[in-house]
């Protein structure tokens, strides 16, 4: 018997993310697999979940339709809002096919993850971020949200200007027909943080890939933007503060698709 898109979802609405999480994990497949065989007869059921990582690091959707399901669960009930979560999926699966990339396209965002606070115990991040604690304690958390996103730089993003960088986000959001709620913006600080570390503990690959960096939309008081990246080379994951007139050929940008999730 196969599972509609509807079902998944509203299993999903109604384990919530923590439990969807540990039962999506692939890590957990042979308990899972247990765990329904013991439900199926009727058996008395122990799934053990202890030393699960209850951390705020987003969760890779590793199967599309989940992807589906989440966004259905979520807000788009219809029939119509099914096949509209449906077509967002499958042209961010073109895009990161276009790009050489086979992973995950989705990732959950976990509401309340912070540089200062969570990124350093969430991975390796270049001198524990110390000055970040210091100087930017009030840098906004991540919100609970749906995020798309290849952990590769946008194609011919970098040696630009940030304005310039703005247009040309526009240009490869139209080329790649990408969703139209999606791109406009290069992401939160810690949204960027988080990605590129759950996606280091997905695979154990550092990006932006030969150092580089990615631009965010987090400003500082002073007007300088946020940009995140040096992963390579020795070093755990940093940040830099850089001004909009400025062109660097190791900076440049994701392309990013959000959508915020009902609770």
């Amino acid at each position: 018997m196969s599972v509609s898109v509807k079902q998944a979802a509203h299993l999903i609405r109604e384990l919530g993310d923590d439990r969807s999480k540990v039962l999506f994990d692939p890590g957990n497949t042979g308990q899972v697999r247990m765990f329904l065989e013991q439900l199926k007869s009727k058996k008395t059921v122990v799934f053990d979940t202890v030393g699960a990582e209850e951390d705020l690091l987003p969760i890779p959707i590793e199967d599309d339709d989940w992807a589906v399901a989440l966004l259905v669960g979520r807000g788009y009930h219809c029939k119509a809002g099914v096949a509209y979560a449906k077509r967002k999926v499958e042209r961010w699966r073109k895009y990161a096919t276009k790009r050489d990339y086979i992973g995950p396209v989705a990732w959950l965002v976990k509401p309340g993850f912070t540089v200062h606070q969570h990124a350093p115990i969430a991975g390796p991040c270049n001198e524990n971020l110390k000055y970040f604690q210091t100087f930017y304690p009030e840098v906004k958390p991540t919100r609970h949200c749906l995020v798309f996103w290849v952990p590769r730089l946008a194609e011919d993003s970098t040696d630009t200007t940030a304005n310039s960088m703005k247009q040309h986000e526009e240009y490869l959001w139209q080329k790649h027909d990408l969703p139209e709620t999606h791109c406009g913006r290069f992401g939160p600080v810690a949204l960027l943080f988080g990605l590129i570390l759950a996606h280091l503990r997905r695979t154990g690959e550092r990006v932006p890939l030969n150092s580089r960096f990615a631009c965010s939309n987090t400003l500082d008081p002073s007007g300088d933007r946020f940009i995140v990246g040096g992963f390579e080379g020795g070093y755990g994951l940093q940040y830099r503060l850089w001004g909009d007139g400025g062109r660097f050929n190791d900076v440049g940008f994701f392309l990013l698709g959000v959508d915020y999730l009902r609770k």
